[in-house]
């Protein structure tokens, strides 16, 4: 039995396509040796990782690629979105919710010279510098390719209006607060609305969810552009909330996080 579970799982390794996120990729795609830069804990049940990619690699602003820390090994690879600008050359970043999971544990654990595995970019969930005015809908570590798109308008002094809605459940996990609060100093189409659902006394913001009077109050349903991006109740919540709204198919992109294993 022992024998037959490694003869298939060889068999899938090398000549099953893998299935992510809609698209079929080959074990053959390219693969990029990289070394940890930096590690810092970004929320209390956030962490990040900054790589240093020597190779001129090549991704799009909201794009993903797998992160690799044992070859033939499933349990050591994952799917991550890019947590950075293509603008920001020479590294790339990858920001997780850390579980008890083995690869999360890993990567909990990575140390500054650690070496790991980076695949190509893919994925279709990119901002389309056409979209004048693009409100982003996001929950929890369902900011990392959002980061990415307002890094790189921020960088490229794009004159596109972005209004960020981005919920979490404690003040203590909003991701990336201060980096957004200064970019949103700098300029002047970036607007930050933090909403936390389960706030104390000392919060002074938004304190409920997401829902059609906030989309309302917040953007231009007959214009805007939508960007979702969260776990997946939390994407189709949105999704049937502009459905409602009646904001057409062809401005709401959208991208979910299935699972935080």
């Amino acid at each position: 039995m022992a024998l037959f579970t490694i003869l298939y799982n060889l068999f899938l390794h090398k000549f099953v396509s893998i299935l992510i996120k809609g698209d079929i990729y080959l074990p053959s795609m390219k693969w990029y040796v990289s070394v940890v830069e930096e590690l810092r804990h970004e929320t209390p049940t956030i962490d990040l990782v900054k790589l240093k990619m020597d190779i001129d690699y090549e991704f799009r602003p909201g794009q993903w690629a797998l992160l690799e820390f044992e070859e033939n090994n499933p349990a050591m690879k994952r799917v991550l979105s890019i947590a950075c600008s293509p603008t920001r050359r020479g590294y790339i970043e990858f920001a997780t919710r850390i579980s008890n999971s083995d690869f999360k544990q890993r990567f909990k654990n990575l140390k500054k010279g650690d070496k790991v595995r980076v695949s190509e970019a893919k994925g279709n969930f990119v901002f389309n510098e056409d979209d004048k005015s693009a409100v982003f809908l996001s929950g929890g570590i369902g900011i990392t390719p959002l980061r990415s798109m307002i890094q790189y308008v921020c960088d490229k002094r794009l004159k596109n209006k972005i209004m960020l809605l981005y919920s979490n459940r404690t003040v203590e996990e909003i991701a990336f607060r201060t980096e957004f609060e200064e970019l949103e100093k700098s300029n002047p189409n970036l607007r930050i609305i933090n909403i936390v659902t389960d706030s104390g006394s000392a919060w002074k913001g938004l304190s409920k969810r997401i829902d059609a009077n906030i989309i309302r109050e917040y953007s231009d349903v007959k214009n805007d552009v939508y960007y979702v991006c969260g776990p997946q109740v939390m994407v189709d919540a949105m999704v049937n909330i502009l459905n409602s709204l009646s904001v057409s198919k062809d401005r709401i992109k959208f991208e979910n996080f299935s699972g935080y294993k």
